[in-house]
């Protein structure tokens, strides 16, 4: 299998594992608050209402598939807060894969202005584009002056742009290149790792490590919050409003 199959493979099986794990809390706290979903119970047995945390939770150890989900049986107040943690870094989670979208997308759009240009672009002998310099030199597409030759060498037609409008817009898609990097990153090495340490069954993440990843989707470090800020910028489509203040905020309810 190749490596682009195998992670694909690899993050469909995290998406499956992460949408069985809410599916698992949503009927967890149905059941623990005694509601009725029409279906059996799949966690708590019939001694769940007498308190007995001890009788239900060696009974539970041998019911449940991994550790983690002992203790959002057993402890409730842990429960809640792995839920938090859940439902605030899904919502980050979305807004960062909206923004790479809009990313890559302004990125496409800033690539295809820059083979315009030098489509439009007047061509030497050896097919090279030519571009005028706002001071009069005549420069390839790289901003190489062409020596020995002046701009009342070339014929310009109307449309030839000038070499500023080129660097504008290498400058533009280098910008948004760097901008998805950062915010890749972001994604990868800090969200998914976070993601990662939830779905971690048998070394479940601490009540302090919740704390940390809700506190953590609250203020986005700097430079994924202006990749973030580059992207509402660069689309009209529906991302949430970038923070002014350079750190994107995300409403987080007091623990």
């Amino acid at each position: 299998m190749a490596f682009d199959d195998m992670d694909t493979a690899a993050r469909h099986a995290r998406a499956e594992a992460a949408k069985a794990r809410r599916r698992d809390l949503h009927d967890l706290g149905n059941e623990q608050a005694g509601r009725e979903t029409g279906r059996a119970r799949r966690f708590l047995g019939p001694d769940a209402e007498d308190g007995s945390l001890d009788r239900r939770g060696k009974r539970a150890e041998r019911r449940f598939r991994d550790l983690l989900e002992l203790l959002l049986v057993t402890d409730p107040s842990y429960a809640r807060l792995y839920r938090q943690a859940d439902e605030r870094l899904r919502e980050a989670e979305n807004k960062a894969d909206a923004a790479l979208a809009a990313l890559a997308k302004a990125l496409e759009a800033a690539r295809r202005d820059e083979k315009e240009l030098i489509d439009r672009a007047p061509k030497l002998s050896d097919g090279r584009a030519v571009f005028r310099r706002a001071d009069g030199a005549v420069v390839d597409a790289e901003g190489r002056v062409i020596a020995g030759l002046s701009a009342a060498d070339i014929v310009w037609p109307p449309s030839a742009p000038r070499y500023e409008a080129l660097r504008e817009a290498g400058m533009r898609a280098a910008e948004l290149e760097a901008a998805i990097d950062d915010l890749g990153a972001f994604r990868t090495d800090v969200l998914g790792r976070w993601r990662d340490r939830l779905e971690d069954g048998d070394d479940p993440p601490s009540a302090e490590m919740l704390k940390e990843i809700i506190a953590g989707t609250e203020a986005w470090p700097e430079p994924a919050a202006r990749a973030f800020e580059q992207a509402s910028l660069s689309s009209a489509a529906a991302l949430p409003e970038a923070d002014p203040s350079s750190q994107v905020r995300l409403d987080v309810p007091e623990l």
